[in-house]
């Protein structure tokens, strides 16, 4: 499935205050404020999943790919078992530039 920025109108948006950005390390790089997004877990809902048991779901991942070629993958058990699903965003819209510190 690929889904467009023009697709994200069709999904709820959520309003976040800030988000700290960290590096591999965990050092606080900066922060984001002020942004707004759609939760992973909503759009892959909408995703059709041809699956012969639940159980085998769990050997399913999804790569995310930003416009910058970025990458992240996560595990079907990550987005639909465990809290991450909860706070696992696709940012759309940003009011203010990343504040440093």
């Amino acid at each position: 499935m690929t889904v467009s920025l023009a697709d994200l109108s069709s999904y709820k948006s959520y309003s976040i205050d800030s988000i700290v950005i960290t590096n591999h390390l965990g050092e606080r790089r900066s922060t984001l404020k002020n942004v707004k997004g759609i939760l992973l877990k909503d759009i892959l809902n909408k995703v059709e999943v041809d699956s012969e048991t639940a159980k085998v779901l769990s050997e399913y991942y999804f790569v995310c790919i930003a416009s910058d070629n970025y990458k992240v993958v996560f595990s079907w058990n990550e987005i639909f078992n465990s809290d991450t699903g909860k706070s696992v965003y696709i940012l759309t819209e940003q009011m203010e530039n990343p504040q440093l510190g």
